[in-house]
């Protein structure tokens, strides 16, 4: 039985055009129903700035790393912000190479639903976002 087991969650600004991902609990992703609802949560997602609050993760591994490359396969043109990791989490996603698809900061801005540029153009931490390239598996 899951201790914490994994959650995701959406919220938009009034306007739509900022989204706001909430991820929580163990993302591990073997079990089928975490797929499920990591999946349903990607379909027909749309929006002109996504921010990922990574707070609540308590366990993120190549089940995270997975699902965070397949959201910027899905979303190409979003410029996406990953907030709120854990230091353990933070350095497993900079290895992954998360770090050059999305921006990084430490908690989720509380004015993002009024975000007009994701934090990554204000502060031109992220040039041009890297094209997405899957981690192989070890032969």
């Amino acid at each position: 039985m899951d201790k914490h087991p994994m959650s995701i969650s959406v919220a938009r600004s009034p306007e739509g055009r900022v989204a706001c991902m909430s991820i929580a609990g163990d993302v591990d992703l073997v079990d089928p129903v975490d797929v499920d609802v990591a999946q349903r949560q990607l379909v027909g997602m749309s929006c002109d700035i996504l921010y990922v609050d990574l707070a609540s993760v308590t366990f993120g591994g190549s089940g995270l790393i997975h699902y965070l490359y397949n959201m910027s396969e899905q979303l190409p043109d979003v410029p996406i912000t990953l907030c709120g990791s854990s230091a353990i989490t933070r350095q497993v996603l900079e290895i992954a190479g998360l770090d050059r698809l999305a921006a990084m900061c430490d908690t989720l801005p509380q004015d993002w639903a009024s975000a007009k540029t994701p934090p990554a153009l204000d502060r031109r931490l992220v040039v041009d976002r890297a094209t997405p390239v899957r981690p192989q598996p070890a032969t």
